[in-house]
Formats: structure tokens, C-alpha cells, sequence
């Protein structure tokens, strides 16, 4: 048996290889990118429910206490994105300052250019609300294409503040 010597011949399996070569890359690719869409979805809801676990404080029905539970709750069908009991939060400012950076109280400073608390009972003034800002972290369950990158899982992160009214104090 001789060799063909067309060279239209000698490839005729080249297209296939290539593919064989090329395709797991292709679906490596298309798995990392799969992977990645669920880790934005956690990140996206784990700051949606943290924005709704501040409105529950500010409307007066949740206790700075409970954040870490009413996280949780928020996250309704994606709670299998979170490791469970991962949630924490922590305090880093009791008593919003409109004046970042300085060591003075609100009242302090914005005693300068407004009526003292009190004066209009009616008209409640910055200095009548309360708040304060939070850190949260929450560890993602890492989804199995990423765990040679996080072993110890993915943890996100956010800060929230509120500020409430008093007259919004909890039941």
C-alpha cells in the first residue's frame, strides 16, 4: 500500500483532533464561568438581604442582636449558597457621626447651628435619630469547581448603616 501524496489526503483527521485537543478547555471554561454566575448570585443576595435586615430595624421589628438570623432568613431559596451558621455581625459604630473622622459627638457639632433636642417636639431634627453601622460576613459553600482556589470556602463581605427614630423602638 502506497501513500497518498495529495496533501488534501494527509488531513483528514486534523479538524477532529484539534477539536478533541480544544473541547475540554472549551468546557473548563464554560464550567468556570457557570461557577462564577452562582458566586455573584450569593454575593448579590447576601447584600440584598442585609439591606433588608436594615429596614427591618429601622421599621422597629428586628433587634440588632438577631441580624445574623434575619440574614439568613432573607436569603429564602438561595440559603443553599451559605454555609450554614457562617453569618456574623459586627458593630463598628453605635450612633452614626455625620462628622466622620472627628472625635466630637453629633450633638457636639451640630449644637453650633441647630435648637437644642427638644426644642420642637414635632420636627424631629438628626439629632433625634439613632442608628448605627454594621459589618457582615457570610462563608459561601464553595462550588466544587473552585475548590483547588478556596479550600476554607469564599467569604463575602459588606457594611450597612441605619438610622431609626426613636419613636421606632421595637415592641
Amino acid at each position: 500500500m502506497s501513500r497518498p501524496t495529495d496533501p488534501s489526503k494527509l488531513r483528514t483527521g486534523q479538524a477532529m483532533l484539534e477539536t478533541l485537543l480544544a473541547l475540554p478547555l472549551i468546557l473548563l471554561m464554560a464550567g468556570g464561568i457557570v461557577h462564577f454566575t452562582f458566586l455573584f448570585l450569593a454575593k448579590v443576595q447576601f447584600e440584598h438581604a442585609c439591606g433588608e435586615v436594615a429596614r427591618k430595624y429601622v421599621a422597629g421589628t428586628l433587634d440588632p442582636e438577631r441580624f445574623p438570623e434575619g440574614i439568613f432568613q432573607e436569603f429564602g431559596p438561595f440559603k443553599g449558597l451559605f454555609s450554614t451558621g457562617s453569618i456574623t455581625v459586627q458593630v463598628l459604630n453605635e450612633g452614626i457621626d455625620p462628622t466622620p473622622g472627628k472625635e466630637r459627638s453629633p450633638e457636639e457639632e451640630l449644637s453650633k447651628v441647630r435648637l437644642p433636642r427638644g426644642t420642637h417636639p414635632l420636627l424631629p431634627t438628626p439629632l433625634d435619630y439613632g442608628g448605627g453601622l454594621w459589618k457582615a460576613e457570610a462563608r459561601v459553600v464553595t462550588p466544587r469547581f473552585f475548590l483547588p482556589l478556596f479550600r476554607n470556602g469564599l467569604v463575602l463581605s459588606t457594611e450597612f448603616s441605619a438610622l431609626r427614630h426613636p419613636g421606632r423602638d421595637l415592641p
